[in-house]
């Protein structure tokens, strides 16, 4: 059986997990890179090193675009300078409730040994804090996983549908999955015994306890005859592979 481009693209477009896994991945890095110039990077200066405070006046401020998440206030940009150690500085803050008034006084806190890194007190060096980055991250790297797994699933898929032969597969054990909580469902892992050219390999196919009552002693198997090691139940091949499968004959 040899699949064409065609037949190809539909295996991994009739994916689910592959769909899903470029679903939140595109997701992801249009939400991370929306976010990445308005998140507040310098914060970590602050965490970081020694920080001290002056006073500092407002020169302007800015309505921005952006609002607060909590009640939907505008944020404002606010351009401060301030004078330390013989030198004068200049920056700018983001804040949703600050007085914003120019000529204003106010507090400034700066890294000591860098006084470049500045905010005024109270407020953030850019719009949104660095933990806004977490839920479009944790999106991405959930995406990237899920876009893994499923083309790990098509690739193989295909190398066995190009070179295939069907052997029977026996279930010699089942055992259960170390789970991590109580809440979780459990796991079991078949192992099935198989053969091709006289030699025994192992299958080992993880399911579910609905899944597992489902499964037979003895199952049909699709190898890939170039490397007899990389096989999969014909039960989990993508439904294209299998419906050639039932209109071709293969040797066992």
């Amino acid at each position: 059986m040899r699949l064409t481009l065609s037949e190809k693209l539909q295996i991994f477009f009739g994916s689910l997990s592959f769909l899903a896994g470029l679903a939140f991945s595109a997701t992801g890095v249009v939400l991370t890179c929306f976010l990445w110039p308005i998140v507040d990077f310098s914060s970590v200066w602050f965490l970081a090193q020694p920080v001290a405070q002056t006073s500092g006046i407002i020169t302007s401020a800015n309505l921005t675009s952006l609002s607060d998440g909590d009640d939907e206030e505008s944020i404002w940009e606010i351009n401060y300078r301030f004078r330390t150690a013989g030198h004068l500085y200049q920056g700018h803050s983001y804040s949703s409730s600050h007085t914003v008034a120019p000529g204003t006084a106010v507090q400034v806190e700066y890294v000591k040994n860098q006084p470049r890194f500045s905010r005024i007190s109270g407020t953030s060096g850019a719009p949104y804090p660095l933990w806004a980055l977490i839920p479009t991250i944790s999106c991405l790297v959930s995406g990237l996983q899920m876009l893994r797994k499923g083309i790990s699933y098509c690739t193989q898929s295909i190398a066995i549908a190009d070179d295939i032969q069907v052997a029977p597969a026996i279930c010699a054990r089942v055992k259960p999955c170390a789970s991590r909580s109580d809440d979780e469902e459990k796991i079991f892992t078949a192992h099935y015994t198989y053969f091709f050219e006289g030699r025994e390999y192992e299958y080992l196919h993880e399911v579910s306890l609905d899944e597992l009552r489902k499964l037979n002693e003895q199952e049909e198997l699709a190898l890939q005859r170039a490397a007899p090691a990389n096989a999969m139940l014909i039960a989990n091949l993508p439904r294209l592979v299998r419906n050639r499968l039932r209109l071709s004959s293969f040797p066992t």
